[in-house]
């Protein structure tokens, strides 16, 4: 689980580390060890890696905020290509709350190079949802060149609207509108780097340059 014991820094916020295992998403294992979960000058570094133990596991990474942020803008900025993250492995930026509803009041932009586990076309590699993404209307999967390294994410919570945007310095690859409610209740933000069930990846690196959160004020 992820607690006050387990603690980085971010972005200039206060961050758990998820430890401890099997837990969701995956039923994977997570780890705070240093060698895998770090920050430096780079940004948050997320990897996933191959362990060989009784049977194949995988050790996960991923940071829950310590702030509840709700209503606002959230910007990510990342700095790796998606051909280099393996198949079966999906990075997530999404708040979550333990007690939120429907579906944890989850909000996601998810990035992997094959998508299909959740029935997403062949080829698309990032989707954006408003949770149950089984929900006609609530989840919409696009193309972005692969070997596009850097690029920033936006979601925007308003209290009846997401938006997500995905661009590079040189072009906008998303565009999605969700018309809703996504009720701000306790959601935290995650990010994490996780195994999908039943794949068997390589292991795999990804930079998070930078976060920002700007409130909601009513425009």
């Amino acid at each position: 689980m992820w607690g006050a014991t387990n603690m980085i820094r971010f972005a200039g916020i206060n961050w758990f580390e998820k430890t401890g295992g099997p837990l969701n998403p995956g039923r994977n294992y997570w780890t705070k060890d240093p060698d895998k979960l770090w920050v430096d000058g780079e940004g948050l570094h997320l990897t996933v890696t191959k362990k060989k133990r009784l049977f194949t596991q995988y050790d996960c990474t991923e940071i829950v905020s310590e702030n509840k942020f709700g209503l606002g803008t959230y910007i990510f900025e990342t700095e790796t290509a998606i051909q280099d993250i393996s198949p079966g492995i999906i990075l997530g930026m999404f708040p979550w709350g333990e007690n939120a509803s429907p579906a944890h009041g989850e909000i996601d932009i998810e990035i992997g190079p094959d998508l299909t586990y959740w029935g997403y076309p062949k080829g698309h590699n990032v989707v954006t949802t408003v949770q149950p993404y089984t929900k006609e209307g609530h989840a919409k999967s696009f193309f972005i060149p692969p070997h596009i390294k850097t690029l920033t994410h936006r979601i925007y919570w308003r209290p009846d609207e997401v938006r997500c945007i995905v661009y590079s310095p040189e072009e906008i690859y998303v565009r999605w509108l969700y018309r809703g409610m996504v009720k701000n209740e306790d959601q935290r933000l995650h990010l994490n780097l996780w195994r999908l069930p039943r794949r068997n990846p390589q292991n795999s690196h990804v930079v998070i340059k930078d976060f920002k959160f700007i409130p909601y004020g009513g425009i």
